[in-house]
């Protein structure tokens, strides 16, 4: 017998479906076939790398600071790059590379070009240089770059808004004016969290973090690191710090050594997932390169006495723990990916040379350089690299490190490895930041740069007034503002700084500016409604003023504070002071970190409010935390007639805080860290709110319709709101709760994560009937219930298994409720396909044994269609290719006959075959 054409046809249609079914089909395979671009930029890196010397791959590993501001022949920077190859700078006002003047950008912007020039004539591989600034956010010197450009809100400001929008424009923003300057490495943002506050020591991260929650962190940060992507068109790279997390570190790692004394566990709480969140490669927001820390890690460390940084097993054992930070830094193999960049902190801190050395009388480069290569970092940042005394003076040392390892490079099988690796991951986000390896230098328009920094100001005083805070009183209530005729005093944390060694000092904040926004705002010649008859009637003095003046006064003893202010010829006279306090009906106190080692006078406030001089009768008390919120204990707060929140001390967040004490801003965001002065927990704060009624809404059906037993149906929540009235964050735990009403009998909980605020599942139709859908959080209701219809027989329905059914999806199911019809349909169809198998192969006629064999070998196909959805639960809906291949509400059941048949008919595919070959029609 000879198929027809046309039978031919159909049977090769069967065959394709029975693919289909299986989860398979060309298309996928062709388009894995197809070159990537991860690929192509793994082709031309390793090009690129066979084409350097020893000295050029060991040199790109290093990120090297400089004196000046020139490049030219004879400086220090043009011989590391010309004689060390090194792979790029940071730059640093300390360092004189450029003074924020008006025109910083145009400053940064020709010294980018210079260098980029300087290693443009390196000869072949061109490789650009790696031009780096740690701009945090906030003043300086969180953000050591500022002059005519937009002044940064602090990372905590953003936290402070609740708003991942605010997060992104702010990173655009900073994308667009790095760029423009030529800085392409931004290291940046701190990922930290807060979990505990720790003003009292030194290790607290103040306003350099977004805040206290893992998961808005991680949210923030995502956000902020694609705004960079996108601001920059792709031209800026981001290394978020600092890995594994120092939020909970006992004190800075800068100057002693920091330790993290909790378990894995612990880190895997709080610590680790931002890192993760940013790691997650699913669109812009994730990391170019993560930074290490200094810090000690005692119960994930073996080698628990060195910093994290120089451990060579403490990375290696995280990212066997952490699966999604080690695709991060180790791709697939079959993706042609190369992997994300480790870059070391500073390997010139005085912590580093306390290890090295505990006396700090020799410094050894080489050892450093080492043990920071193979502990795993890619970029070495060799700052302070000087020898004791002269760290700024570090031009031999740093060429000695660099000849050193490439001797290490020739000797070292291990340093190799090392070092070849590290290179391949620099040059892919060096080729993914340009397209490509340029042969010429890849130069900004410098003199065109002020057209494009300094823009973002209005951004920022979005920012600014979405995030003050009301810390107390909590009602607002009895907060009022100053009235025509009242005296203020501004009282201001103005702390002296100086950015290089020939800059003058200046005060951060300084009062005279805040006197200036005072007056122009709200001044009789000012630009908005008179609230001073005169400009007399607003004055500022600073923290140590009102320290002095409680120091003469005797309301401060040396047992009282951990550090004196010794008075010198230049501060105003306890007398002037006195004179000024006494006169004011207003007290506005713009307070930063409590931090008296550091800073003597920054609890002059605290004392102030422990000394009976502050309760003056009528006075009103203002404070404004121009950091963190938490440095104020309860009494203290209690003593304030109002306590905001600003968060930041650059010029936007400073006339917020003047338009806030006149009433002209309101604040009604929520701190984004805990405060424990108002037992403010910022974990119970961040719970759904019990007072909201969150609604169900159907997915994909129309809610009225009913299904069919057996089938699946998706529901979704409303936008879930915290109790502090902002959405939800991201993979927060919502139970999806079952009842049958008429049954009187509860199914099991099913558990969704919400994303952008929503929780959304999808359930099974367990049993007939009308069953009650509601969602909780522990075990409290937060929805009324949505009734749901279930048609159909009991039959042998399953129970759905208990977790969160919007995760992968596993093939195997409960088995689907058959009945008697299906399965004589189911058997109708097998013996079908059994005959036409037959016909299809005219060479089975001819031998009865290869028929009868071929035909068993057909209902046997047949059947183990049928069991695999009947018995063994396989279902469209459950295979990779989605849903919508068996539309909810169909009744499942009918997958077992069309199994039956396609399964039937896979015994046509060896004949398919033969026919192909023979070229048959």
């Amino acid at each position: 017998m000879t198929a027809s054409p046309a039978f031919r046809r159909v049977c090769a249609a069967a065959a394709v479906l029975a693919v289909a079914f299986l989860g398979g089909g060309s298309e996928t395979e062709v388009g894995a076939q197809s070159p990537s671009a991860d690929e192509a930029i793994a082709r031309a890196v390793d090009e690129a790398a066979r084409a350097m010397s020893p000295e050029q791959r060991v040199g790109q590993l290093f990120l090297v600071s400089f004196d000046g501001s020139d490049a030219g022949d004879g400086t220090a920077v043009a011989a590391l790059i010309d004689e060390q190859a090194v792979g790029g700078v940071v730059l640093d006002p300390a360092r004189d590379n450029f003074s924020n003047a008006p025109d910083a950008p145009v400053q940064v912007a020709r010294l980018a070009n210079a260098l980029q020039s300087r290693a443009a004539r390196r000869g072949a591989p061109h490789v650009p240089l790696f031009i780096a600034l740690p701009q945090v956010g906030d003043a300086f010197p969180d953000s050591p770059l500022y002059g005519g450009m937009t002044p940064l809100p602090s990372p905590m400001a953003l936290g402070a808004t609740w708003r991942v929008d605010h997060a992104e424009i702010v990173g655009a923003r900073l994308g667009v004016e790095l760029a423009a300057v030529g800085v392409n490495l931004l290291l940046a943002p701190n990922v930290d969290v807060i979990a505990v506050p720790r003003s009292s020591t030194s290790g607290d991260l103040g306003v350099r973090a977004f805040g206290g929650s893992p998961a808005w962190v991680g949210q923030m940060a995502r956000a902020y690191i694609a705004g960079v992507h996108r601001g920059s068109e792709g031209r800026v790279a981001t290394a978020a710090g600092s890995f594994p997390g120092t939020g909970a570190a006992d004190r800075s790692p800068s100057d002693e050594f920091a330790v993290v004394e909790g378990a894995f566990e612990q880190l895997a709480a709080v610590e680790l997932p931002p890192f993760v969140a940013i790691a997650r490669k699913d669109g812009d927001g994730t990391t170019d390169a993560i930074v290490t820390s200094h810090v000690r890690y005692r119960n994930i460390q073996q080698q628990a006495d060195r910093p994290f940084s120089l451990d060579s097993g403490g990375l290696r054992y995280l990212l066997g723990q952490l699966p999604e930070l080690d695709a991060w830094r180790h791709p697939a193999a079959d993706s042609g990916a190369v992997g994300g960049v480790f870059v070391s902190p500073g390997l010139g801190q005085a912590v580093v040379r306390r290890y090295i050395d505990p006396e700090q009388a020799v410094f050894s480069p080489r050892r450093l350089v080492r043990e920071a290569l193979l502990a795993g970092n890619d970029v070495l940042v060799v700052t302070g690299f000087g020898p004791p005394g002269q760290v700024t003076d570090d031009r031999a040392n740093i060429a000695d490190a660099v000849g050193w390892l490439v001797g290490e490079y020739h000797a070292d099988e291990a340093v190799r490895s090392r070092v070849d690796d590290a290179v391949r991951r620099i040059l892919a986000l060096k080729y993914r930041l340009y397209g490509g390896l340029p042969a010429e230098p890849v130069t900004v328009d410098a003199e065109g740069a002020v057209g494009q920094t300094g823009l973002g100001g209005d951004e920022v005083a979005a920012v600014a007034r979405d995030a003050v805070t009301l810390i107390s009183p909590a009602d607002g209530a009895a907060v009022r503002s100053p009235q025509p005729g009242d005296q203020i005093l501004f009282v201001v944390d103005a702390r002296p700084i100086r950015e290089c060694a020939t800059c003058d000092v200046r005060l951060s904040p300084d009062p005279e500016q805040v006197l200036g926004i005072v007056r122009r705002a709200y001044g009789p010649e000012g630009s908005g409604t008179a609230r001073l008859r005169r400009n007399e009637d607003v004055a500022a003095i600073t923290f140590r003023d009102l320290k002095l003046w409680l120091q003469a006064t005797g309301s401060v003893r040396a047992e009282d504070t951990t550090a004196l202010v010794e008075r010198t010829a230049d501060d105003t006279p306890a007398a002037a002071i006195a004179e000024r306090i006494a006169a004011a009906d207003w007290l506005v106190f713009a307070m930063r970190d409590v931090r008296p080692a550091d800073a003597p006078a920054s609890d002059a406030l605290r004392l102030f409010l422990k000394a009976e001089v502050s309760q003056a009768e009528g006075r009103r008390l203002v404070a404004f935390a121009l950091g963190a919120p938490y440095h104020l204990d309860t009494t203290e707060i209690a003593n304030l007639s109002a306590y905001h929140a600003v968060y930041a001390r650059t010029a936007p967040f400073i006339e917020t805080m003047v338009r806030t004490l006149f009433g002209d801003v309101s604040p009604h965001a929520a701190s984004p860290v805990s405060v424990p002065g108002i037992s403010y927990d910022l974990t119970d704060r961040l719970e759904p709110a019990l007072d909201q009624r969150v609604s169900l809404e159907a997915v994909g059906w129309d809610g009225e319709r009913p299904i069919e037993l057996g089938g699946t149906f998706r529901m979704r929540t409303s936008p879930i709101h915290d109790t502090n009235g902002n959405i939800i964050a991201d993979g927060t735990g919502i139970t999806f709760r079952r009842y049958d009403r008429v049954d009187d009998v509860y199914l099991a909980d099913v558990t969704a994560h919400t994303l952008a605020g929503r929780a959304m599942v999808t359930l099974r139709a367990e049993r007939p009937g009308e069953i009650e859908v509601t969602v909780a959080r522990d075990n409290t209701l937060l929805s009324e219930p949505r009734v749901v219809r279930i048609v159909g027989d009991l039959g042998a329905v399953g129970s759905t298994p208990p977790g969160d059914t919007d995760g992968p999806s596993a093939l195997l199911r409960p088995r689907v409720a058959v009945d008697w019809g299906i399965l004589f349909l189911s058997l109708s169809l097998v013996l079908l396909a059994g005959v036409l198998v037959y016909g299809a192969d005219a060479e089975a006629a001819r031998s009865p044994t290869r028929l009868v064999r071929l035909f068993l070998i057909s209902v046997a196909w047949g059947l183990a269609g049928y069991l695999l959805v009947a018995a063994g639960g396989v279902q469209l809906g459950a295979l990779p290719l989605g849903a919508d291949l068996w539309p909810n509400g169909w009744n499942v059941a009918y997958q077992a006959p069309i199994a039956s048949f396609v399964f039937g008919l896979l015994p046509v595919v060896p004949t398919l075959g033969r026919a192909l070959r023979r070229g048959r029609p």
